[in-house]
């Protein structure tokens, strides 16, 4: 009752190994010997993996003496400009430079990254002359 006749399978289909699966074959082998290169190409390298199982406060050695730096250069795809309202973000680091930027200790921070066409920057002639 309304059942529907399909065609039968060829069975040629079914001879041997067709070009498909060479190409399969090949690609997975490509894939496998890259990834035993790097493996080999790597042996010497370690993996440190430090498990946080409670909150501490941080402390800094009382008898050290903390030297602030008076100029950090900081270059990135992503940036915030607080001044000038502009806040580029290209895959979610970006929130790590915010951060930065506002617990930065005083001193010189400059920011070395790409000018978008879409972003307004706001008039840039004073940063034009050397």
């Amino acid at each position: 009752a309304g059942a529907i006749k399909l065609k039968p399978i060829p069975e040629d289909i079914c001879e041997g190994p067709g070009t498909d699966m060479i190409m399969t074959y090949g690609g997975f082998s490509i894939a496998l010997a890259v990834m035993l290169l790097a493996t080999l190409a790597n042996w010497r390298s370690s993996i440190y993996l430090a498990v946080v199982r409670k909150s501490s406060t941080p402390f800094s050695p009382e008898t050290s003496l903390r030297v602030h730096p008076h100029h950090v250069l900081t270059a990135a795809v992503e940036h915030t400009i607080p001044d000038r309202g502009v806040k580029v973000s290209a895959g979610g680091l970006g929130k790590v430079l915010d951060q930065m930027l506002r617990e930065h200790p005083e001193g010189i921070l400059s920011l070395v990254h790409p000018m978008f066409g879409d972003v307004d920057y706001g008039d840039l002639e004073l940063y034009r002359i050397l």
